[in-house]
C-alpha cells in the first residue's frame, strides 16, 4: 500500500508540474499581452514622436541610409529587419519612428538619456514611448531642446523619474512609483496597455497602426548622442 501511495504521489505531482509548464509557455510572461492594442503586441516596441521636424531633417539627425520602401506602420513592424527604422509621414505635425534599431533605456539608461537629450536639441520636441510586453518593462519620455519636461521608466523597478506628473497620467491611473519602487503585476498590465492613449493625448490621436511612411536603415551612428 505504501508503494502504491508513493507511487499515486508521483503521479500527481508530475501532472502538476505539466500543467503549470504548458500554462507558462503558452503564456510566456505573467503579463497579458492581450490588454495591449495592436501594433504594440511586439516584445520590446518602442516608438518616439517628433514634432515640427521633417522627415528628412528626422532621418539625418538619426543618421539612417537608404529610406525609400513604403510601408505602414503595422506593415513595417512585420518586416523590420534589427538594422532598420520606420519613419511615418507628418500627420498633425508629428512624425513616428520605431524599429528594433531604436536605442532603449534597458542596456544603458545614461546613454539612452544621452541620445534623447541630443535628438531633442536638434530636432525640438520629442517623445518617446517603450512598452515590452514580456519583462513588463515601459516608460515614456517628454523632452523639448534637451530639457526634461516628464519622464518615467520602469524596468522592474523605477529607473528613471523625472518632472511633475501630468493630467494625462493622473487622468489614465497610470502608476509612477518613486525610484527603487516595484509595481504589481496588475498595475504593469495597466500602464502597458494604457501607453498607446497616452500617445494619443500628448501627441497625435490618430491610430498609429494606420500611419503610412517609409524604412530606412539604421547605422553605426544612429544610437550616437551629440
Amino acid at each position: 500500500m505504501f508503494l502504491i501511495g508513493l507511487l499515486g504521489g508521483i503521479l500527481v505531482i508530475a501532472v502538476t508540474l505539466s500543467v503549470l509548464i504548458n500554462h507558462f509557455l503558452k503564456r510566456g510572461s505573467i503579463y497579458q499581452k492581450e490588454s495591449f492594442p495592436s501594433p504594440y503586441l511586439e516584445p520590446g516596441t518602442s516608438w518616439l514622436m517628433i514634432r515640427g521636424a521633417s522627415r528628412a531633417e528626422i532621418i539625418q539627425a538619426l543618421a539612417l541610409q537608404d529610406p525609400g520602401e513604403s510601408a505602414s506602420w503595422a506593415e513595417a513592424w512585420n518586416r523590420l529587419s534589427n538594422r532598420e527604422v520606420f519613419v511615418s509621414d507628418p500627420v498633425k505635425d508629428w512624425v513616428g519612428v520605431t524599429g528594433p534599431a531604436l536605442p532603449g533605456p534597458a542596456d544603458d539608461i545614461d546613454a539612452f538619456y544621452l541620445f534623447l537629450a541630443g535628438l531633442s536639441r536638434d530636432l525640438g520636441e520629442i517623445q518617446f514611448y517603450f512598452a515590452d510586453s514580456c519583462s513588463g518593462h515601459h516608460g515614456w519620455v517628454r523632452m523639448t531642446g534637451g530639457v526634461v519636461y516628464r519622464a518615467f521608466i520602469w524596468l522592474g523597478v523605477t529607473g528613471w523619474q523625472e518632472g511633475d506628473r501630468t493630467a494625462s497620467e493622473s487622468r489614465l491611473g497610470l502608476a509612477t512609483p518613486q525610484y527603487g519602487a516595484e509595481l504589481e503585476p496588475s498595475m504593469v498590465n495597466h500602464n502597458l496597455a494604457s501607453i498607446p492613449r497616452l500617445c494619443q493625448e500628448w501627441s497625435t490621436s490618430l491610430f498609429l497602426a494606420e500611419l503610412p511612411g517609409v524604412i530606412a536603415r539604421a547605422t553605426k551612428h544612429t544610437t550616437n548622442s551629440k
